[in-house]
């Protein structure tokens, strides 16, 4: 009896061991709303970039650790903002403007499910490499088009939020998420305010 005993629960930490050591892969995409600074999220006619929010794609790892509910995850994310607008210019002259940049994250996190099940809510937390791509400023007036092109900045960055987890099939999920992020968190220079998102994304997940 005590042997039969011990052969099942060697039998449930391996199945459980298998299952929580899972590893998935998922393809990304969603909005990037900018929420700071106003350099960036004013209007062109303000003075601003005109960024306000921005599509981004990308790909992420989730590797679920035995026996606790928590999972490490790896995760690529690029976006690519843009503005157009009209700006007064020297001497009074309307220009025609159109901004552009982008911003790349590359980095690893957790996330903890608050309810495990097939329909499982979790809280996350992601620490980031930040590139902030080059921005192009391009301004159009009487015929003549003058660009002025900034070089991009690299920073550390740190994410939080929470997600949702919905399995469809044994080895699929769909997994939707809203996080805030502050994009240079690390290695800002004196004067450099903060760059922040809300990074919406929903992600198609294939497990193995």
């Amino acid at each position: 009896m005590k042997r039969a005993a011990t052969i099942l629960l060697l039998v449930f930490v391996f199945v459980g061991l298998t299952n929580a050591q899972s590893i998935s892969l998922s393809a990304t995409g969603g909005l990037t709303l900018v929420q700071g600074p106003d350099a960036l999220t004013k209007d062109i006619s303000e003075g601003g970039a005109g960024f306000s929010s921005a599509p981004h794609f990308g790909l992420k790892g989730r590797f679920k650790l035995p026996l606790i509910p928590l999972a490490i995850t790896g995760q690529v994310l690029y976006t690519k903002f843009s503005g157009e607008g009209n700006a007064t210019i020297a001497g009074g002259t309307t220009a025609s403007v159109e901004t552009e940049s982008s911003l790349l994250l590359m980095g690893v996190g957790a996330e903890y499910k608050i309810v495990p099940g097939p329909i499982s809510p979790y809280a996350a937390v992601d620490l980031f490499y930040a590139n902030s791509g080059k921005f192009k400023y391009k301004a159009t007036a009487l015929g003549s088009t003058n660009e002025i092109t900034v070089d991009g900045e690299n920073r550390t960055g740190i994410g939080f939020g929470a997600g949702l987890q919905i399995g469809i099939l044994p080895m699929i999920d769909i997994d939707v998420s809203a996080k805030y992020n502050i994009n240079n968190l690390i290695g800002k220079e004196d004067g450099e305010e903060t760059f922040s998102t809300i990074n919406l994304s929903a992600s198609l997940s294939f497990g193995f």
